[in-house]
């Protein structure tokens, strides 16, 4: 027999309860999603309303945190405008009460995970770490999947009723600022090692994770600063024109910028000048 805790298809890893701390925008005040001391009962079914306030919450925090980069999105902002109706939008009254009414409907997996993977989208594009967040939340040590659930998962299992603890596994993501300085952990740092932090990679709309954008040879950061077109190159060359290349300049720890390469420069009364 199946365990309950066990689908076949492993939907959601099986988890469906959050073993790691909630995360601090569910209890806020602008993006509460439980009651204060208030505990919902993790197995019984999830409804249609319950996953449109948890999603309109998690895109306020993103709104929030990720202000400098945009915010959730355009993709997700669409999402939740479509959450609820108003007269004015070409809907009548009747129709609104409607649509409200179905959210007490209970929701299938499917529906689950078409709401979330706009912002699971959203946040690995800006490096979150996905599948570390799910893990310490107590999906598997080698959980393999960027997304809570198992892409190759069949279409079958959708239909599969969620549940509340299902709904809040997979909203536990959150947006951190542990130094304090008001840019996101995830923004503040440098994963491909260019030199450009991700959070100056997205506003000179460089890759995440690509060192050299546009496959020139020079790397984003060297492109950036010496004022070349990091999306299409061609390749910096000689900025300062002392005969030495911006990338070996770089190398050797001197400006692309300026003639302060030593090896170039005109020797005047015995002390070399740019």
């Amino acid at each position: 027999m199946k365990s309950r805790f066990l689908p076949l298809a492993l939907v959601f890893a099986l988890v469906t309860v959050v073993s790691a701390a909630p995360p601090a925008w569910w209890s806020s005040t602008n993006t509460r999603v439980l009651q204060p001391g208030g505990s919902a009962e993790n197995y019984a079914p999830a409804n249609l309303g319950q996953l449109k306030h948890v999603a309109a919450q998690a895109k306020k925090h993103l709104d929030s945190t990720l202000l400098s980069v945009g915010g959730a999105g355009s993709e997700i902002d669409a999402l939740v405008a479509s959450f609820e109706p108003r007269q004015g939008q070409g809907y009548m009254a009747a129709q609104i009460a409607a649509f409200r009414a179905e959210n007490y409907a209970p929701i299938n997996l499917g529906q689950l995970k078409a709401v979330a993977k706009p912002f699971y989208n959203r946040l690995l594009a800006l490096g979150y770490p996905a599948k570390a967040n799910l893990i310490a939340h107590g999906y598997p040590s080698n959980w393999a999947f960027n997304y809570p659930w198992n892409p190759s998962t069949p279409v079958s299992e959708n239909y599969a009723t969620a549940n509340l603890g299902q709904l809040k596994m997979v909203f536990s993501f959150e947006i951190l600022d542990t130094d304090g300085d008001s840019i996101p952990d995830i923004l503040d740092e440098d994963d491909d090692d260019d030199g450009l932090s991700d959070v100056d990679e997205i506003a000179a709309g460089t890759l995440i994770g690509n060192p050299d954008t546009d496959g020139d040879g020079d790397n984003d950061w060297l492109e950036v600063w010496t004022g070349v077109d990091p999306l299409h190159g061609p390749p910096t060359g000689d900025t300062d024109g002392d005969g030495v290349s911006n990338a070996a300049e770089l190398n050797a720890g001197t400006n692309p910028n300026k003639k302060d390469n030593p090896a170039v420069g005109l020797i005047v009364g015995g002390f070399v000048t740019p």
